[in-house]
């Protein structure tokens, strides 16, 4: 009965692991613009790339916000953390906002042929 109970044991604990190491081995960034980047097969290249223009506007302000937060964080007492944590989020903001941009650059380049 005991080994019964140490398999289930081992099977959520496993499961679980592999949970968490998934999580782990992402890309912020990869994920994000896959995302932001389903666009519908209907649409025209200039739908497209308006699309992408408005998500890519969306980063950049998350960037700056962010920045902006960590500017007024970074010299109180006990912040420093939460505004490295900030400049953090600035940059994977920034790097969506580049690869975007990247996608937009591919859709006008194939539009204008």
């Amino acid at each position: 009965m005991g080994y019964k109970y140490f398999f289930v044991f081992m099977l959520l604990f496993c499961s679980f692991a592999c949970t968490i190491t998934d999580k782990e081995n992402k890309d912020p960034v990869k994920e994000t613009v896959l995302e932001e980047m389903q666009v519908s097969d209907k649409w025209t290249n200039q739908q497209k790339i308006d699309f992408l223009k408005e998500k890519k506007l969306k980063y950049e302000s998350k960037a700056i916000n962010a920045e902006n937060q960590a500017q007024r964080l970074q010299f109180k007492q006990g912040d420093l953390q939460d505004a490295k944590r900030l400049w953090r989020e600035a940059e994977i903001n920034r790097q969506i906002s580049n690869e975007l941009q990247k996608k937009i650059d591919e859709l006008e380049k194939s539009g204008q042929k």
